[in-house]
């Protein structure tokens, strides 16, 4: 199986690699591939790796920048996730999008379940929620994985490390 890590320098995406690391994964950061480009996406995905699997990991996930820059939230998370979406349909792969419990919103009592309505209470959690949409409308071969938080060995960045 091919695999293809999006988000591959991030704390998830650093994780992922290490757990297949018997596999054949190709990684793509930042550097290599910019989401928000429709065209880079599909290059790199339908014409040079050709995965089997692609696990999107890469996310504008600053809280208070998203709330500052709602463009760039929207872009990454919701446009970007699409652009994936189609790419993996032009090359007939899998996709599995990490996603958040904040498209929940604040004061859950219980686990969370898949037929829970999203209330999303930021600019973050409505990009994420609007990605995962945009996906589902593009794609059926699709995973959506919605996580609490993230600890691993790799550091996060974006909190200091």
């Amino acid at each position: 199986m091919k695999i293809l890590i999006i988000g591959a320098e991030g704390q998830l995406g650093q994780d992922l690699c290490a757990v297949f690391a018997e596999t054949e994964v190709h990684r793509a950061g930042r550097d290599r591939l910019d989401i928000v480009d429709a065209a880079s996406a599909e290059a790199l995905i339908v014409r040079e790796i050709k995965p089997d699997l692609v696990i999107n990991t890469a996310a504008a996930h600053n809280v208070p920048v998203c709330e500052q820059e709602p463009a760039l939230a929207f872009a990454v998370n919701a446009t970007g996730s699409r652009n994936l979406a189609v790419a993996c349909k032009n090359a007939g792969a899998r996709l599995v999008h990490v996603s958040t419990d904040y498209v929940f919103g604040d004061g859950g009592t219980k686990p969370y379940v898949e037929s829970d309505l999203p209330q999303p209470l930021n600019v973050y959690a409505a990009s994420k929620v609007a990605g995962e949409h945009l996906i589902a409308s593009v794609l059926d071969d699709h995973l959506i994985v919605r996580t609490a938080a993230l600890y691993g060995n790799a550091p996060c960045r974006a909190k200091g490390g």
